[in-house]
């Protein structure tokens, strides 16, 4: 089973001082090397997003939020011991896809593809069914969540999906949302068949959990 959870991070002011009372230190390693502080509040909220998943959202276990070390396998994917698990950010929205099967998943904001990028995208039924689309930015976003979310599946990169139709090996589940007023495409993918479930909000699910860190943070 997976578990979809979607947090829109502009309702949540979380700081980026102290970090360290969240992010294990090969956590820190990564979180020191990102240049700018947007990219530093994606990873730090996703990790916020995980951990709190993995706790159960008791606001009580922000000081234990540092025994849960998530590390970087030999082709990039990232594990936790105990779940499966796979994040995705696209400006403030974080889409955290958690469960007990392998998982990739991918938000994007709804763009336009060029010919020559759809050309190295998408097959050419594909790029057909494209064309013919009503939204074909819509769809083309939505093919390219799919091969993201496949590449992050079985962890072979996103170069193994250009170009390739998928079959019935990989089960997908995908659509459209709106977060932070801007509609985004969203792809879920497994080797394995994935079980019905709705995408649920982090908040206030959650709530307490950024609060607690937050004051934590300001003492």
């Amino acid at each position: 089973m997976i578990e979809l959870i979607l947090l829109d991070g502009s309702t949540v002011d979380a700081p980026l001082a102290e970090p360290d009372r969240v992010l294990a230190p090969q956590e820190m390693k990564r979180y020191e090397k990102l240049r700018s502080d947007a990219g530093r509040r994606e990873f730090l909220l996703g990790r916020m997003l995980l951990k709190a998943a993995l706790t159960g959202g008791n606001s009580g276990c922000v000081r234990d939020f540092r025994m849960i070390s998530t590390t970087v396998t030999a082709t990039g994917k990232p594990t936790v011991a105990g779940a499966e698990f796979n994040l995705s950010h696209d400006g403030n929205a974080v889409l955290l896809a958690v469960g007990d099967q392998p998982v990739g998943v991918d938000i994007e904001r709804v763009q336009d593809f060029d010919v020559a990028m759809a050309q190295i995208c998408f097959t050419a039924d594909e790029r057909h069914r494209i064309s013919r689309s009503l939204h074909p930015d819509r769809v083309a976003t939505l093919l390219w969540c799919m091969k993201e979310a496949a590449a992050k599946a079985t962890g072979a990169g996103l170069l193994s999906e250009l170009g390739k139709t998928r079959k019935s090996d990989l089960f997908f589940r995908g659509g459209f949302l709106n977060v932070a007023g801007v509609n985004r495409a969203y792809a879920v993918c497994s080797t394995q068949p994935i079980s019905p479930t709705n995408i649920s909000s982090a908040l206030p699910r959650f709530e307490r959990v950024f609060a607690s860190f937050q004051s934590k943070v300001a003492t």
